[in-house]
């Protein structure tokens, strides 16, 4: 999938930009996402704009709280760490994150029952499978 990321410093930027061009008809609204004017969007407008972002990159349509959770959920496949994706996500307490979005997915699985077959024919490789219990 494309990645589109904006950095708060851009946004930012982008939003002291709207507000040069549209200078004395800006309502200061304190809106990060609104019209040229600065006056809110209509409610829908933000779902509008993603879906044809989505189409345009010929994607398939997932609300945008889906990909929020998508977004955790990859990043914690690929071994980013807990907190990281905590603050991400601006949550305070990463155990809200482990929580809501730490869930075991099939590539984790099969990985960690790669990881434990590994380890078990390690064992039995360096001579330390004696048959007897080590603890």
């Amino acid at each position: 999938m494309t990645a589109w990321a904006f950095a708060p410093v851009q946004v930012s930027e982008i939003h002291f930009q709207k507000r040069i061009e549209a200078s004395r008809q800006w309502h200061d609204s304190d809106f990060v996402c609104c019209n040229n004017d600065g006056t809110p969007l209509h409610p829908r407008t933000p779902y509008r704009i993603w879906k044809i972002l989505i189409e345009a990159a010929g994607e398939r349509y997932l609300k945008p709280h889906a990909m929020r959770h998508t977004h955790a959920t990859l990043l914690l496949e690929e071994g980013t760490v807990l907190h990281i994706v905590a603050k991400r996500l601006g949550h305070k307490d990463p155990k809200v994150t482990a929580t809501i979005y730490a869930n075991l997915t099939p590539r984790q699985d099969d990985a960690a029952a790669e990881d434990l077959r590994d380890w078990l024919e390690d064992g039995a490789e360096d001579g330390s499978d004696s048959g007897e219990a080590s603890w």
